[in-house]
């Protein structure tokens, strides 16, 4: 068995809940994630052996709904879980699903056949992990760690736009960038000069925002929308995979929501963005709807791991499916393609997978 250690799956709050509690929220999101359903307390009593009466477990759900953990359907006397729910669930995964190991076999295979050739490679892993988890799958080539800038600099040219001009060994480069709320002209040049240290220094993959927000006072979220503009905008390649399958999934049946979501998967610049955050990361990674910080994917979930390739530089696989993903699978699933990968690449990742 593929044992997770030091799982990464972002913020989570100190556990305010009973041991009761908690055995009662991880069973209405299993069920939730099996059917889609809201979950009632008849179900979880007669289905999980809790030891405890209908109407108890009921009070325990009303009680985890004002917590925050269980939202209430109007149509409906069953509880659905919360982003905060689902957090404390992945957090309780401590071992990957065993049924995985009847397809290693397959999954090995595939990719071996695929060869070292890093196109059809990635190619055939996202082909691979759609198979194995129904979800949209994603592979995105190495970042070179540290990639350098040579020149970096930023400028007002009205109340709300700026421009950003950079220099890399490829060439110079200059966008637009419209932050979420206006800057200062003090607050650019702190900026503009912090990024130009750091960046020929670092490189994207590396920097840290939080420092870089404390050093230039400014909020996360500036700082990070113009790190996912400078992302977008390079020329590491993404794959996807498997986005149709997103159709048979309730969660989306806003078909304007769907196309949106299905728009953003066929662009670069929104993927790669959207796997930014699993670098510089160990182990699994599991972003949840708001988490993701990514508008068009706020009510999905994305399970990722980078992967090892020539030189040492690394890429990343993931899947992204809705909140109730099967996040067990999809946990096992992105492990062991990421841990391929790397063995066909030459420098494999540390851990085991089942039955190797």
């Amino acid at each position: 068995m593929l044992v997770f250690l030091g799982v990464s799956v972002g913020r989570l709050e100190a556990n305010d809940l009973t041991p009761r509690q908690e055995a009662i929220l991880l069973a209405v999101v299993g069920e939730h994630i099996a059917t889609a359903e809201p979950v009632p307390s008849k179900l979880v009593q007669e289905k999980h052996g809790l030891a405890v009466s209908r109407a108890t477990i009921r009070n325990e759900m009303a009680e985890m709904e004002h917590l925050g953990y269980l939202g209430k359907p109007h149509t409906s006397a069953g509880r659905v879980p919360t982003e905060v729910a689902y957090r404390l669930y992945v957090s309780r995964l401590e071992s990957a699903e065993p049924g995985l190991s009847r397809e290693l076999t397959w999954v090995r295979g595939e990719l071996a056949h695929a060869g070292s050739d890093l196109t059809a490679l990635l190619r055939t892993s996202t082909r691979v992990l759609a198979d194995l988890t129904e979800q949209a799958a994603l592979a995105c080539e190495p970042i070179t760690p540290g990639q350098s800038f040579l020149a970096f600099s930023l400028a007002a040219v009205s109340a709300r736009a700026i421009r950003v001009c950079y220099e890399m060994a490829e060439g110079r480069h200059e966008l637009l960038w419209e932050p979420a709320q206006p800057l200062r002209s003090d607050q650019i040049n702190a900026l503009s000069e912090a990024l130009a240290n750091v960046l020929s220094r670092e490189g994207l993959d590396r920097l840290d925002v939080g420092a870089l927000a404390e050093e230039t006072d400014l909020p996360v979220e500036i700082i990070s929308g113009l790190l996912q503009l400078l992302v977008e905008n390079t020329e590491q390649r993404v794959y996807v995979e498997g986005a149709a399958r997103l159709f048979a999934y309730p969660d989306f049946q806003d078909h304007n929501r769907l196309q949106e979501l299905l728009v953003a998967l066929t662009q670069e610049g929104p993927t790669r963005a959207l796997l930014r955050g699993v670098f510089g990361r160990e182990g699994i990674t599991v972003f949840i709807g708001s988490e993701l910080a990514r508008g068009r994917f706020c009510d999905c979930s994305l399970v990722a791991q980078t992967y090892r390739g020539p030189l040492a530089l690394r890429g990343a696989v993931a899947v992204l499916g809705p909140l109730r993903m099967p996040y067990p699978r999809a946990m096992t699933a992105v492990r062991c393609v990421a841990y391929e990968i790397g063995g066909i690449l030459g420098k494999g990742e540390e851990g085991e997978v089942d039955g190797r």
